[in-house]
């Protein structure tokens, strides 16, 4: 993925609180919040998505300017299971609101 890309789509969100039950990790300064059923269910998946977010978080900090890259680290990021008859993806939310409308 671009990491400018990357960074232009998260710049406009707000850090979001923890959801009940989601375990919290620190990835490159990130906020990453995990659904239990993956830690339980998919262990070794889950871990190797943590280590390409690792690689991909790297090439954030190495291509965006260092004050973008702070703005972009109040951004938390949610690792969730697939939903029922959806491929696994990455989406942006920018809040609440937007998901019912």
């Amino acid at each position: 993925m671009n990491p400018a890309v990357l960074a232009a789509a998260l710049l406009p969100a707000l850090a979001a609180p923890q959801a009940a039950g989601h375990a919290t990790r620190n990835v490159q300064g990130w906020t990453v919040h995990i659904a239990p059923a993956l830690l339980e269910r998919q262990a070794e998946a889950t871990e190797k998505a943590l280590g390409l977010l690792t690689v991909q978080l790297k090439e954030v900090e190495a291509k965006v300017p260092a004050g973008a890259v702070a703005k972009l680290r109040q951004v938390a990021l949610w690792f969730s299971p697939e939903y029922p008859g959806t491929g696994p993806k990455a989406e942006y939310h920018p809040g609440a609101g937007w998901l019912r409308d």
